[in-house]
């Protein structure tokens, strides 16, 4: 069942959760500059078939965009540290996000105003 998690708590940097005894450490780290000429941006999981999920297509104003990737450090205090990859953001513009939307069981869509 798909759901929608709390993301303006769990997208802060520095956000803390506990969960089954496992500390997630929210950080965000800027991965570089896009380049959107046309505007379109598509999304996809590395992880799934393509034949099987299809990817997501938006449309943002052409232009150069910071690419932020959100990052969870776990600590269970027995086995160390683990970091994962929780998402990637697309920042097009520095507004707090008004909506989120579910695009599908796999996608979400952040829009921040609306369009």
């Amino acid at each position: 069942m798909s759901y929608l998690p709390d993301f303006p708590v769990l997208l802060k940097n520095g956000s803390r959760v506990v969960r089954d005894g496992v500390e997630h450490v929210i950080e965000d780290r800027l991965v570089g500059v896009v380049t959107a000429p046309s505007g379109q941006i598509v999304g996809c999981d590395p992880l799934t078939d393509a034949r099987e999920v299809s990817p997501f297509i938006v449309t943002v104003p052409p232009g150069r965009y910071e690419l932020r990737a959100w990052i969870a450090s776990l600590h269970d205090g027995v086995s160390g540290t683990d970091i994962r990859t929780v998402a990637l953001q697309l920042v097009v513009r520095e507004q707090p996000t008004m909506r989120w939307e579910l695009e599908s069981a796999l996608w979400l869509i952040w829009w921040p105003c609306e369009h």
